[in-house]
């Protein structure tokens, strides 16, 4: 055994005595004009470490291992590109080329790709396929997918994702599949609503930018999923003047977007702008769906180690569901899908020999989605009805044969969260470690009046207002530690990943007061060529519960006396005894 040991020590602390680090100086630009692109982000994945080019185009990596590095530039309106650079003491300016993202590319990928540095199962959507697909709606792209459907536009359906699902976008599937937009997570936990998938209807279609779709065992970073995870970037950097228009016979759309590069050391701003409109019936458009979305979105790089980004996005609309003057019922519906996100991010690139960067982001959500239903009521005869909230004995007030009564459904959700995390990545010759150990904080709650009636005395019988404020918030403490090792195995490579994720979560007076778990995770991949890539994985992950499954409706039940007569004919009296009992159900 100590023979061993001392063979590894002799193999492995050459390697990283040996390993020389070096400054990389070098130029991003255009393949065939050769002019320089401004803002270009230059990514080592295999080291970790990053750069933001210049007005010019130039950029400095500090710190690079010698040897053979992968350089990743991306930009918006460029192709992201990979090259491989040798790394070695007397070497000069570097340049990397990226192609013009537009429709002079000799090739253009409009499905899915799969994701090839991924260790999960994953794959990624272009803004060319995108494109191509022309959808209204964020969760159209699914068709994009393997096995996915193609879809006509339709915004009068709340097409939510929905992963490993089987073709079913109801039911656990769906609630478990998490959808994030630059970092903010699009939650239903605190709905009262059926447990459905996250509604994606209110993002402007018009400001993806790509999307990633991993549905393999996820990063122990991820918690509160159970199918897979949804990741959608919106558009970041400098952009032309663009105005894009769209139009079918239910659907138009109109948005105008621009990438302002604000100077020197000031960074870029972009921002967007769109409205949409559709209807259930053109011949009849008296059911309609509107969206107007609005982003803006600031990034700029300080000291040339420090990534600053902070967005901005909101959607004021809903669904609209107006009287048809043929019916002449004086019904309708409306229900408000207004939005507002806010979510920051800065990342530092520390570069030391214990630790090579540090992350730390934050979100807020706020959804808007007041429901209000004005229906026609027709009965035979007056009927009793009781609005007790407590249980006892009452006497019935009499709704009339014919009213109308308008029900309000007032739910406002408010989600928040806060992310750190480190990350270490060393090298040993040939062999790399990606190390990251994190913490995240979650909230949930809905602060929305809840279920109410206008005119609380033409109310069903039996019903009672409900406000949603007295249901208490969810939090939830977590923290992870994960491990990637990348070993070169001749020609062939082989990649482990192993990551731990506890959970703690708090809601008070509630059976989940204080609750804990532990989800391991495991992903192996092994590249064999170019073309063959064997990958596997093992984990457990956790969906935390919603609103509607953590507090139910406590319904109560009347139990009415039946009518008496006096005399020789029956005679309705106008008042009716009633017992409430109240069961949980």
């Amino acid at each position: 055994m100590r023979k061993l040991l001392l063979l590894f020590l002799c193999t492995i602390v050459p390697a990283v005595v040996s390993a020389q680090r070096l400054d990389v100086t070098g130029r991003v630009l255009v393949k065939d004009p050769g002019k320089p692109i401004g803002q270009a982000v230059v990514e080592l994945p295999q080291s970790g470490l990053w750069a933001v080019a210049d007005a010019d185009g130039n950029f400095t990596v500090k710190g690079v291992p010698a040897g053979e590095t992968r350089f990743v530039v991306s930009c918006l309106g460029f192709v992201t590109t990979e090259a491989e650079v040798d790394v070695r003491t007397g070497m000069g300016p570097v340049r990397l080329y990226a192609p013009e993202d537009n429709l002079k590319l000799e090739s253009v990928v409009v499905t899915a790709k799969e994701a090839p540095n991924a260790m999960a199962t994953s794959r990624t959507i272009g803004g060319n396929a995108i494109d191509h697909l022309q959808m209204v709606n964020a969760s159209d792209i699914s068709a994009l997918l393997p096995g996915g459907k193609t879809v006509n536009p339709d915004l009068m359906k709340d097409n939510v994702f929905s992963l490993r699902s089987g073709g079913s976008t109801a039911g656990n599937a769906a609630f478990g599949t998490a959808v994030e937009v630059d970092g903010v997570r699009l939650s239903t936990n605190a709905s009262l609503g059926d447990p459905t998938g996250a509604s994606t209807r209110n993002l402007s279609a018009t400001n993806i930018e790509s999307v990633e779709v991993v549905t393999g065992v996820p990063s122990a970073e991820y918690g509160d999923i159970s199918s897979g995870v949804v990741k959608i970037s919106t558009r970041k950097g400098k952009t032309p003047y663009t105005v894009t228009l769209s139009t079918n016979p239910r659907t138009k759309q109109i948005a105008a977007s621009k990438g302002f590069d604000l100077g020197r050391n000031h960074g870029v701003l972009n921002s967007n702008v769109e409205y949409t409109r559709a209807t259930k019936n053109p011949t009849s458009p008296y059911t309609s769906y509107s969206r107007t979305g609005l982003a803006l979105n600031y990034q700029n790089t300080f000291a040339k180690v420090l990534r600053f980004n902070f967005g901005v996005t909101a959607n004021i609309g809903g669904m609209n569901t107006e009287d048809d003057p043929d019916a002449q019922k004086g019904e309708w519906e409306k229900v408000r899908d207004n939005v507002l996100r806010a979510n920051t991010s800065l990342k530092w690139l520390l570069n030391r020999s214990w630790i090579t960067s540090l992350d730390f982001d934050a979100s807020l959500n706020y959804t808007d989605n007041l429901a209000r239903k004005r229906t026609y009521n027709l009965n035979s005869t007056s009927l009793p009805a009781v609005h007790a909230e407590q249980e006892g004995y009452y006497i019935a007030e009499m709704l009339p044969p014919v009213y109308y009564s308008t029900k309000y459904v007032d739910s406002k959700q408010l989600d928040y969260a806060a992310n750190l995390k480190a990350t270490w990545v060393r090298s040993w010759g040939d062999v790399h470690s990606n190390a990251k150990v994190g913490a995240s904080w979650r909230a949930n709650g809905n602060v929305g009046d809840g279920e109410y009636y206008a005119t609380p005395s033409l109310a069903p019988n039996g019903y009672r207002p409900r406000p949603y404020t007295d249901i208490p918030y969810m939090h939830n403490l977590a923290a992870y530690v994960e491990e990637t090792l990348t070993v070169p195995l001749g020609a062939t490579t082989l990649q482990l990943m192993a990551g731990l994720r506890a959970e703690k979560t708090f809601i008070k007076n509630t059976q989940y007061e204080n609750t804990s778990s532990l989800s391991p995770r495991f992903n192996l991949k092994f590249r064999i060529n170019d073309h063959l890539t064997v990958r596997g994985g093992w984990g457990i992950t956790e969906k935390l519960p919603s609103c509607f499954i953590r507090c139910p409706n406590p319904a109560i039940r009347p139990c009415s006396q039946p009518p008496m007569a006096r005399g020789r004919a029956p005679m309705f009296i106008t008042r009716s005894l009633t017992r409430y009992s109240t069961t949980t159900t």
